[in-house]
């Protein structure tokens, strides 16, 4: 049998629907962790969100997540911001998930050129830039 793009698409949208009803948490335009619904989730599964808002065409709602996400993961420790792992805390941080956000933002940005966003992932990628090995120092 062959899959069509348009299956593929009904797939993504019962998928995103499921996902909306399941893990959305009311009043926000973020996500829970689990189906248990006791937290929100870590800044990753967030970026995975935002990316299938994005990819989906959800524009509206993917500035939405990404304002959010902005608002409730960005914090400032050791010289650098980036987004926290956890909503509410400063200082756990991860070069990879903040990437994904970045990516993000970049592809936000180019779809509705909303400078902020642009600016959002330039501070990222200094963050992300800063665990890179230098090749004086390739052990650390």
């Amino acid at each position: 049998m062959l899959t069509t793009g348009a299956t593929f698409k009904q797939w993504g949208t019962e998928t995103q629907a499921k996902i909306e009803q399941d893990f959305r948490v009311p009043g926000s335009n973020l996500y829970y962790e689990n189906s248990s619904r006791g937290a929100y989730a870590f800044n990753w599964p967030q970026g995975i969100e935002f990316h299938a808002m994005i990819a989906s065409g959800n524009l509206t709602q993917a500035q939405a997540m990404a304002d959010e996400i902005h608002s409730r993961y960005w914090c400032y420790y050791n010289s650098r911001w980036a987004y926290n792992v956890a909503l509410g805390a400063c200082g756990d941080r991860y070069y990879d998930d903040n990437a994904w956000i970045a990516k993000g933002m970049m592809e936000l940005y180019k779809l509705n050129n909303n400078v902020a966003n642009r600016n959002r992932a330039v501070e990222i990628m200094k963050f992300v830039m800063s665990g890179e090995n230098t090749v004086s120092d390739p052990g650390s």
